[in-house]
């Protein structure tokens, strides 16, 4: 003979079993919980012009375009492994002209740029107390005008609520 769990009446098993059951889904929420992924102008993972440390998941890739005066802004994000974000853009400055060809050229001036960040402490660690750590370099690759390194520090607080 099978004894079965009864939900109603005061069987201690039953309400340890639903208060265990109902704990597994609140732990399942939180590590499911995360905050919106944004993408900054140069394609890559942070907020409008300052990269983040924080990835897009493996396997990601993404399209965009922004309108920034003066500059029309198109780039391609790849993200190939959990540690290594890759972008690539493409601006125009409208209303520059190259010095180079002058009246008689393009007209509008185009710069090409390629990014990389390298996650140094990601999630992948299981280090929930610390930031995530990355470094990386823009427009490393290209004419370089904007070439810049930066090493950047990123912590969400998913706990929090408004």
């Amino acid at each position: 003979m099978t004894k079965g769990l009864s939900l109603s009446g005061n069987d201690d098993s039953a309400s340890s079993l639903l208060k265990d059951l109902i704990l597994v889904e609140e732990i399942n929420q939180k590590i499911h919980d995360t905050p919106p992924f944004f993408y900054n102008f140069s394609m890559m993972g942070g907020y409008y012009t300052m990269p983040s440390a924080r990835m897009n998941k493996v396997g990601m890739t993404a399209l965009g375009g922004a309108f920034a005066p003066p500059y029309n802004i198109y780039g391609l994000n790849v993200q190939p492994f959990d540690r290594i974000e890759l972008s690539a853009n493409y601006l125009v400055y409208r209303g520059i002209t190259e010095p180079g060809f002058g009246n008689e050229g393009f007209g509008d001036d185009a710069e090409r740029m390629g990014n990389i960040k390298l996650g140094i402490l990601t999630p992948s660690e299981d280090l929930p107390f610390f930031p995530l750590i990355s470094v990386g370099a823009q427009d490393f690759i290209g004419t370089k005008r904007f070439n810049a390194q930066y090493v950047v520090a990123t912590k969400t607080f998913a706990d929090c609520t408004l």
